[in-house]
């Protein structure tokens, strides 16, 4: 447990020193390197660590679980019955031409989908 938090408080150290500059060779390959090396140490140890906190793992998922449920939950079902639709003053417009070209084309389908119904296939076996 203390080498985990050894290795944490590390790789913060790294990272700021990363981030605000360090005072020597800020971004020199061989503090990349070693900032590469204990990342893949931390990111090693990870799955274990997780799996030796399996309850608490779980609970921190449910967890979030539960609250992105409520929110989502809030945003679309309970703003939603209190918000009300707004009315347009303008009456709709149709064009007709689109809607006869429409028409036209269901039309056709449901021949099409008639035609089939009474098509005999024959049998491949």
């Amino acid at each position: 447990m203390t080498e985990l938090r050894s290795n944490l408080f590390a790789y913060g150290e790294l990272v700021k020193n990363l981030l605000l500059g360090s005072p020597s060779n800020m971004f020199g390959e061989q503090e990349i390197k070693r900032l590469y090396k204990k990342s893949a140490l931390f990111l090693k140890k990870l799955p274990r660590i997780l799996a030796e906190r399996a309850f608490l793992v779980s609970l921190a998922l449910i967890s979030t679980a539960l609250i992105l449920g409520v929110i989502v939950f809030y945003k679309y079902s309970f703003l939603a019955e209190k918000k009300e639709p707004e009315i347009k003053e303008q009456p709709l417009i149709i064009d007709e031409k689109a809607l006869q070209e429409l028409l036209e084309m269901q039309q056709i389908r449901r021949n099409r989908l008639d035609q089939a119904e009474f098509k005999e296939y024959n049998n491949p076996f």
